[in-house]
């Protein structure tokens, strides 16, 4: 389904093929019980559709056209996302919060992805929340500031720059070896 269609069906009815995608308990991502409880009682209205996404409406949306992406394959959350799958989802949601911007003349965009139940996952299954935002919509996502202190930045930065260069290492040994057997001789 192009992307510029996506935004016409807005106001669509239910989809029938999307109620019976969610009802066959055969489909990987409701495969647990609990996660196709919550996601049964979210809105079924279909705005996009491709081989790895569904996109449907919120039952309970925090303002107008506030859908979200769902993988159609399970992972509970950002952790167990294959990587492509995130990729793909992340430019999945570029796509129609540029299209829905356009066609629902909001005034700005909240992508919006929680993992595990302090950060305020309560379908444990991946999730993009898409919101668009409009003024004086009365809806507040946000944190209130931090102010570390100067010895937690400092600690926190040398765990990134630890890790990072663990990654970088295991990435050039990776890039290496590649290069290495691209240069043998095929019968090597």
């Amino acid at each position: 389904m192009p992307i510029t269609v996506i935004c016409d069906k807005l106001s669509s009815s239910k989809s029938a093929e999307a109620i019976n995608f969610l009802a066959d308990s055969t489909n990987s991502c409701f495969s647990n019980e609990d996660v196709y409880l919550d996601i049964y009682n979210y809105s079924y209205d279909v705005i996009y559709e491709d081989d790895t996404f569904t996109v449907i409406m919120d039952a309970s949306p925090a303002t107008k056209g506030h859908s979200l992406i769902l993988p159609k394959d399970h992972y509970a959350n950002i952790y167990e996302l294959d990587e492509e799958v995130a990729g793909k989802a992340f430019k999945l949601a570029k796509k129609l919060a540029t299209e829905m911007t356009e066609k629902l003349n909001c005034d700005g965009f909240n992508i919006v992805q929680n993992n595990g139940e302090t950060a305020g996952q309560t379908v444990f299954h991946f999730h993009m929340h898409l919101i668009p935002r409009y003024k004086d919509d009365n809806q507040k996502i946000g944190w209130a500031p931090g102010s570390p202190s100067e010895e937690e930045q400092k600690e926190i930065l040398a765990i990134f720059i630890n890790n990072l260069r663990r990654l970088i290492a295991t990435n050039l040994m990776r890039v290496i070896y590649n290069i290495s057997l691209s240069c043998l001789p095929e019968d090597f």
